[in-house]
This record gives C-alpha cells, sequence and structure tokens, in this order.
C-alpha cells in the first residue's frame, strides 16, 4: 500500500465506540516495528460548501468510487494493516498532487 490508494477500511468513531467500514485514502504506513496506516477519511456526503480540507473527487475507473464523494485530508486515523478489507482504487496524479498539498498545509 501506497500514498494515494484508495481502500475500504475500518474506521474509527471519534469517541472510540466503534467503527465504520467505508473507503479511505492511504496516506503513509508507519516506519516503527507495528507498521500501522494512517489513512484519511472519504464520505459520499458532499457538503454545498467544502471546507478547505475538502477535495471533492469523482467516481471514475482509476479510484473505483461509486458516487461522487469528498476526502476529509483532515480527518485522519491510524489503523493496523489488518482493518484493510481491501483495496479498491488510487487517486489519480491531479488528485494525488493537491491530497498531498493540503496535507502539507494542515501542519503549516
Amino acid at each position: 500500500m501506497k500514498t494515494g490508494d484508495i481502500v475500504i477500511a475500518s474506521f474509527p468513531y471519534t469517541d472510540f465506540t466503534g467503527f465504520k467500514a467505508r473507503p479511505a485514502v492511504i496516506v503513509t504506513a508507519t516506519t516503527d516495528k507495528f507498521g500501522d496506516i494512517i489513512i484519511a477519511m472519504i464520505s459520499s456526503s458532499v457538503p454545498a460548501q467544502q471546507s478547505s480540507f475538502q477535495i471533492k473527487i469523482e467516481p471514475d475507473n482509476i479510484n473505483n468510487l461509486k458516487t461522487t464523494s469528498i476526502i476529509k485530508v483532515n480527518r485522519l486515523a491510524t489503523i493496523e494493516k489488518k482493518m484493510i478489507a481491501a483495496t479498491i482504487g488510487k487517486l489519480d496524479d491531479d488528485y494525488l498532487s493537491e491530497f498531498k498539498r493540503l496535507f502539507k498545509s494542515l501542519v503549516n
């Protein structure tokens, strides 16, 4: 798995009471002994006005999403690799560049 891959993962609720299987973008794998995966949430609930940390993405045969969605670049989770059910696609070069740009801007 690499940055920009789109997976189906068990994304944790923010109160840690459970998980929901949803698409997510791979940010990176940790380089420690655990090899956990950092992911960013993808949602099919597209707001009328996006925040500055959301990317609207249209479904295509590269990302294999089923519907217009948003990547929530600032909604991150670190999960065990075993919580990823499948890799379904990846971001194309334009979406990947935008994803990386927004991700970097989180800490600036």
